[in-house]
């Protein structure tokens, strides 16, 4: 049996429009968790790699045919700033950032955190907000405030631009966050390079970024990917709802990082199938715009597209408001 229909249904607008059929979020998680694996990855692989190199540096002397005159029986340890900088990650030379407003996004950095074994590191403001949603001991136990723990950190959504990232691979934190402990922090972090991080990675998480990135949702998502992407149409290369701009720092204090945007599709938004789908299950006797209904005739054009989805049934769904 149909449910009785609701006298009034204010509905959520921002994407009330055919352009904004963005994926599911499931599936932007997916492709989120399998970059953010390449990228963790590579840093991984770099940083084996200049370890074996100092290695091969610090005990080259003692394979060499002829000691040299004076040689001990050790040689002090290698200077600290040639080391990597976040210690037991092995990753300080990766930050990947994750924009976020005061509230929200949080299903998509902790997800990704998870799958990847990895906390998320965030400011203490947000995790007093964070610890205020009752997440769980799960989902908590994956926040820190410390920032040498973890290469995934979450900041203002503001914060994800070319020229906030060459700050954050320069000096590790925004030139505007500047204060003694914190730049003292990232000053010992800098590596013998002179740079903080050589990749930095942002995430723009919103419904915005589909538009960008000119692609289409798949037809249905595979919750046992476990973070790797879709592959459209069966081919070779596997789709992905993400778009990447990057660039490599060219002069300046941040001189050769190489830093990444990463659009995501991701949003907490209704998207237009899904209001759809809403207002044909709810039917609603009138319905009341609640976004960009600023005249009569947005509010007008609002209600002509969810026609097909209100269309009255024997009367039940009939009086759209405006």
């Amino acid at each position: 049996p149909n449910p009785p229909a609701l006298d009034f249904l204010f509905l959520d607008t921002t994407y009330l429009d055919p352009s904004h059929c963005f994926p599911p979020q499931a599936e932007v998680i997916d492709a989120a968790a399998a970059l953010v694996g390449k990228f963790v990855g590579e840093a991984e692989a770099r940083a084996s790699a200049a370890a074996a190199q100092r290695a091969r540096s610090f005990f080259a002397p003692a394979l060499a045919p002829a000691p040299r005159p004076g040689w001990g029986a050790l040689r002090p340890p290698p200077p600290k700033d040639t080391r990597d900088a976040v210690g037991d990650a092995g990753l300080g030379r990766l930050l990947v950032v994750f924009g976020s407003y005061s509230i929200g996004k949080e299903r998509l950095y902790l997800e990704v955190a998870r799958r990847c074994g990895l906390k998320v590191r965030v400011d203490s403001g947000r995790l007093r907000t964070l610890k205020l949603c009752r997440l769980g001991a799960e989902l908590e136990g994956l926040l820190t405030t410390e920032r040498k723990a973890t290469p995934l950190w979450v900041a203002p959504l503001g914060h994800v631009t070319f020229e906030t990232l060459a700050q954050y691979a320069a000096q590790g934190q925004p030139a505007s966050q500047s204060q003694a402990g914190e730049a003292a922090s990232a000053s010992s972090s800098s590596s013998s390079s002179g740079l903080a991080f050589d990749t930095v990675v942002g995430f723009r998480p919103t419904g915005w970024s589909h538009a960008a990135s000119g692609h289409q949702p798949t037809s249905s998502t595979n919750p046992g990917s476990r973070g790797q992407a879709s592959n459209r149409g069966g081919g070779e290369t596997p789709w992905s709802p993400l778009s990447q701009r990057q660039r490599v720092v060219g002069s300046g204090p941040a001189k050769g990082a190489r830093l990444v945007i990463v659009g995501a599709p991701y949003s907490e938004h209704s998207s237009f199938p899904e209001l759809l789908d809403c207002t044909a299950a709810l039917r609603a006797k009138r319905i009341v715009p609640t976004v960009n209904c600023h005249s009569e005739g947005a509010v007008k054009q609002q209600l002509r597209l969810l026609q097909p989805a209100v269309t009255p049934d024997d009367g039940a769904c009939g009086g759209l408001w405006s």
